[in-house]
């Protein structure tokens, strides 16, 4: 077919280059963007007996380790009672402290007796003042708060704050991966209402951290040596996340290997799952004083794997734009510049 130049124009036809080079035979298998477990969802719970007084964030907002999400009121009398106990422990130690001081001020006309017994009893509201200090850190007390609890400044309400990170083994060949940068997390859903009492170990809210998820995909039983070649090899998969026109997040740069091949099938479907890490990317919108993250990948995202099987070498690699399907049928399209020669 003899086309001239306004018709390769008009056609749209892009001409490249027919080089012999290598090429990887790849296994296409499903799929799909799921939750890292233990990573990427996390409770928040109630230390003590309370009520709930303030809920400083809603469902959706982004929150840093160490900001206030809850202001809790006490309402536990054990609680106030182990405050009590700990200022008259304190001042007891005090007490007994000085007239000790006093003691040895006095020299040899103190009984060495009395100065034993003062020393023991020292000892022992000490022992007893490190037992009440600890109960009111296992309640969720900071060490400032003891201060002043110790001080006669009892703590009347306290404040549940972001849990840090614990990022586990899991996320690090994602965090090489990726740039993670303002670990974050943001409010999934609240539990709780204002006003509502609370007791111990009750959950306040759902914290979701999407920066590290797992892509999982699902592979038959015959597939097994294809996949274990690959773990064995060290090849990288190639995964297709099937992003929709338009979307102007820029090419990943990721590089995926497959790190967990599962040991049992799946009795319903009759496959087996593999994971690869995965850095999750995002965006910062901020509308006036609310900010909200845009992430590019989402749990339940599907994609498309292509697991390299084999590497053919010294081969001509035709573009899929050059292949042209009608029914049972497929054409390649060559193209001769220099002639405006049509070739299929």
């Amino acid at each position: 077919v003899l086309l001239t130049d306004q018709a390769i124009g008009n056609l749209g036809l892009k001409a490249q280059t027919l080089k012999a080079t290598s090429y990887w035979k790849t296994l296409i298998i499903p799929g799909m963007i799921v939750d890292l477990p233990g990573q990427s969802d996390r409770g928040v719970v109630a230390p003590v007996m309370g009520v709930v007084q303030k809920i400083h964030h809603l469902p959706g907002e982004v929150v840093k380790p160490g900001q206030s999400l809850f202001t809790l009121r006490l309402v536990s009398e054990t609680l106030h009672q182990t405050q009590s106990e700990l200022f008259k422990t304190q001042q007891n130690l005090k007490l007994a402290q000085s007239q000790l001081d006093r003691y040895k001020q006095a020299g040899n006309a103190i009984p060495e007796v009395r100065l034993i017994d003062i020393n023991q009893q020292i000892a022992r509201l000490e022992v007893s003042a490190i037992a009440l200090r600890q109960e009111l850190l296992t309640r969720g007390f900071s060490a400032e708060q003891l201060t002043t609890v110790a001080e006669g400044k009892f703590v009347q309400d306290m404040e549940v704050v972001v849990p840090p990170f614990h990022l586990s083994r899991a996320v690090q060949p994602a965090m090489k991966n990726g740039q993670v940068d303002d670990l974050h997390y943001e409010i999934q859903e609240l539990k709780v209402e204002l006003g509502q009492q609370v007791q111990p170990g009750q959950m306040l809210c759902t914290l979701a951290n999407h920066h590290f998820l797992i892509i999982e995909g699902r592979a038959f039983r015959d597939e097994t040596p294809f996949l274990e070649r690959a773990v064995r090899e060290g090849w990288p998969v190639e995964v297709d996340f099937q992003e929709p026109p338009g979307a102007d997040w820029p090419v990943s740069k990721q590089t995926f290997h497959i790190q967990h091949l599962a040991s049992t099938i799946d009795p319903v479907n009759r496959t087996f799952a593999f994971r690869m890490p995965l850095a999750n990317e995002s965006r910062a919108v901020t509308n006036g004083s609310n900010k909200q993250t845009l992430w590019r990948f989402r749990p339940g995202q599907k994609v498309r794997l292509h697991v390299p099987i084999e590497k053919l070498e010294n081969v001509w690699v035709v573009p899929r734009e050059a292949i042209v399907r009608e029914g049972v049928e497929t054409f390649v399209t060559f193209i001769r510049d220099h002639e405006h020669v049509l070739r299929t």
